[in-house]
C-alpha cells in the first residue's frame, strides 16, 4: 500500500514539476514521505547494528568513540548528541535527514529546479541512504563543502572535508577537489590522458597483471594508511567494469548538460559554475573507477558522483523554466516543459535507467532494498 502511495506521490511530483507555476503542496507531501519512509523503515542490512549502536551507547565520555568508531568519530558525536536530546533511533533519523534536507533547499533553491533534484534523489540513492547513515552524513558534509568551493572558499571547503571524513574515513579522498578548477573546464589533454590512463589501470586489472597488486601491497606497508588497510584488500573480480562502463554514461551526460546550457541567452553564473564543475568532476570521476579495481567499496563515490549530475541537470531545467526564451510558456499549464524539452527529459531518463540497471547486474541490491524496506512501514 505505501508503495502504491509513493508511486502516486512520485507521478504527481513530476506533474507539479512540469508546472510553470510554483506548487509546493504535492513537492511538501512527496518529500514529507521520503522523510517517514526514512526513518521509519525498520528493515534493511544495516537497521540492526546501528539501532544497536546507538541504544546501547554510553553517556559516560567518549571512551566508545575511541575504543569502537576510530574512523566515524563524529558520528558517535551525533549519536551522542541524539541521546542527550532523548531522541530515540527513529527520530535521530528523521532529525539528521530534515536537517541536511533543509540545509540543501535553502542553499539550492535559487540556481536549480529543486523539485527536479529531489525526484532524481528518490529514485536511486535516497535507498541507499536510508541504509548506511554514516555515509549519508558524510556525502552532506561534503555536498556543502562543494558549494563553499564554488563560492571560492577554499578554507572552508577543506574544514567541511576533513569534517566530513570523520563521519566516514573514505571521503578524505575529496580533498583533490580542492586542485579542480571550477570557473573552467578542465583543458582537453589533460582530460584524454586522465581518460587514457583510467583505461589502461582497467585494461591492466581485467588481464589479471600484477601492477596494481603491487601498487596495493606497498601502500599496505605505510602505516599512514592503516585506518584504510581494510579498503584495499583487493576482492574484487569484474564488477568494476560496469562502473567503467557507467562513468563514460555520467560523462556524455555531463558534456550534454554544457552544451545544453550554452544554447541558452541568459546563463546565471553561479549555475555556469555548477555545470562547468560537474564536467571536471565526472571526467576526474574515472579516478574513482581505478579504485573500484581494487576493492567495490569504492563504488560508493558514485553516489556522490550521481548526485552532482542531477544537481548539474537541475540547473540546466532551472535555467530553461526561467530564461526568457521560454516566456511564450509561461502561462501555459502542465506538461509544457517536458513537451518543450523532450530531448532533454529523455537524454536523463536513458541516464537514471543505465544507473539503476547497471547498480542492480552487480549485486541486485536496489529491488532487495526497497521490496524490505516498504514492506517493514
Amino acid at each position: 500500500m505505501l508503495l502504491l502511495f509513493y508511486i502516486m506521490l512520485f507521478i504527481l511530483a513530476i506533474l507539479v514539476f512540469c508546472e510553470n507555476e510554483k506548487h509546493y503542496f504535492w513537492g511538501g507531501c512527496f518529500f514529507v514521505l521520503l522523510l517517514y519512509i526514512f526513518s521509519f523503515n525498520t528493515d534493511n542490512n544495516d537497521y540492526i547494528p546501528y539501532k544497536t549502536f546507538y541504544d546501547g551507547y554510553s553517556y559516560s565520555g567518549f571512551s566508545y568513540i575511541t575504543n569502537n568508531s576510530n574512523s566515524s568519530p563524529l558520528f558517535s558525536v551525533s549519536v551522542k548528541l541524539g541521546r542527550l536530546l532523548g531522541l530515540d533511533f527513529n527520530f535521530y533519523r528523521l532529525f539528521i535527514f530534515l536537517i541536511i534536507s533543509l540545509i540543501f533547499y535553502f542553499v539550492l533553491r535559487k540556481h536549480i529546479e529543486f523539485g527536479c533534484f529531489l525526484i532524481l534523489y528518490s529514485i536511486f540513492p535516497f535507498f541507499l541512504d536510508l541504509v548506511q547513515l554514516r555515509y549519508f552524513l558524510s556525502v552532506g558534509c561534503i555536498f556543502f563543502a562543494i558549494i563553499c568551493l564554488l563560492n571560492e572558499k577554499k578554507v572552508l571547503f577543506l574544514i567541511l572535508t576533513i569534517v566530513s571524513s570523520l563521519f566516514h574515513s573514505m571521503n578524505i579522498v575529496f580533498i583533490f577537489l580542492l586542485f579542480l578548477p571550477f570557473g573552467k573546464k578542465l583543458p582537453s589533454k589533460f582530460s584524454k590522458i586522465l581518460c587514457g590512463i583510467a583505461v589502461l589501470i582497467v585494461c591492466l586489472r581485467s588481464a589479471q597483471l600484477s601492477v596494481v597488486n603491487i601498487l596495493i601491497n606497498n601502500l599496505n606497508r605505510i602505516s599512514f594508511f592503516d585506518e584504510y588497510r581494510h579498503y584495499l584488500d583487493s576482492s574484487v573480480k569484474n564488477g568494476y567494469l560496469l562502473y567503467f562502463i557507467y562513468q563514460i554514461f555520467n560523462i556524455v551526460f555531463a558534456y550534454y548538460i554544457d552544451m545544453r546550457l550554452q544554447k541558452e541567452t541568459e546563463i546565471n553564473e553561479f549555475q555556469q559554475k555548477i555545470v562547468n564543475f560537474n564536467l571536471n568532476f565526472q571526467l576526474m570521476g574515472m579516478l574513482f573507477v581505478i579504485l573500484t579495481t581494487i576493492n567495490i567499496n569504492f563504488s560508493r563515490y558514485f553516489r556522490v558522483i550521481y548526485i552532482i549530475n542531477a544537481v548539474a541537470f537541475s540547473a540546466l531545467l532551472y535555467q530553461v523554466k526561467t530564461n526568457k526564451k521560454s516566456e511564450v510558456v509561461k502561462n501555459d499549464r502542465s506538461g509544457h516543459l517536458i513537451i518543450r524539452n523532450y530531448k532533454e527529459i529523455l537524454c536523463c531518463i536513458g541516464w537514471v535507467l543505465i544507473w539503476i540497471l547497471g547498480e542492480n547486474t552487480i549485486n541486485g541490491s536496489l529491488p532487495n532494498i526497497m521490496n524490505r524496506v516498504f514492506n517493514s512501514l
